[in-house]
């Protein structure tokens, strides 16, 4: 019984380094953004990773000049078309959107991205336009893309619209930003093929010290 358990572990071993081997293995990209000669915030960071069914774009603004996030515009490397379609849907839901490959540069009545030479495939507005007056005023936004076979590798170009910029109650100006993916870190094996991995080498390590002893 001893030697079939021992086995057994070496075999969950070999499983687990196939799967890490094979498996997918999630992805994300840091976009190296520019502005579009606006006013600046302190610090845009957005990044795109992969999630089930599509991908994740987080959006954060930090101070001490800050903006309100109102639209997110992106290029897809497939071809959108019209409406949904390849694209399938968004979270959150009830978003307002406008998807048209090669010509959204407008939500009306907000936000836009007049200025950023090549409209975009996908625009999505993000609240209420006002921030601080009126409106809502978001510094960070986690967006979910779904559609066929939409991941993060799609993502060629992203835009981001922020009003109310700057400092405290003085937040009067508006800033366009708009990016292409940088390097993508080491991509991340999934859970359960740790698991597998990890149950297998310790098995393996036993079955070694057992043929040690036997020496």
């Amino acid at each position: 019984m001893k030697k079939v358990l021992r086995y057994s572990f070496l075999l969950f071993a070999v499983l687990g380094l196939n799967c890490l081997i094979s498996s997918h293995e999630a992805q994300a990209f840091a976009f190296n953004m520019t502005n579009l000669g606006s006013d600046n915030v302190s610090s845009l960071q957005v990044n795109v990773s992969d999630i089930a069914g599509g991908a994740q774009l987080s959006v954060n603004v930090s101070g001490p000049v800050i903006g309100d996030i109102t639209g997110i515009f992106f290029d897809l490397s497939q071809d959108v078309g019209s409406g949904l379609g390849v694209i399938s849907g968004f979270s959150p839901g009830g978003l307002v959107y406008a998807i048209q490959e090669g010509a959204v540069d407008k939500i009306n009545p907000f936000p836009n991205m007049n200025g950023a030479f090549d409209p975009f495939d996908v625009g999505v507005r993000i609240g209420n336009s006002g921030g601080i007056n009126g409106g809502d005023d978001f510094q960070n936004f986690l967006l979910s893309v779904f559609g066929t076979g939409v991941d993060s590798t799609d993502f060629e170009r992203i835009g981001v619209r922020l009003q109310s910029v700057g400092m405290g109650q003085a937040r009067g100006g508006s800033a366009k930003y708009v990016g292409t993916p940088g390097d993508s870190p080491a991509p991340v094996p999934e859970p359960a093929t740790l698991l597998l991995l990890g149950s297998g080498l310790a098995g393996l390590a036993g079955f070694g010290r057992k043929k040690l002893k036997k020496r």
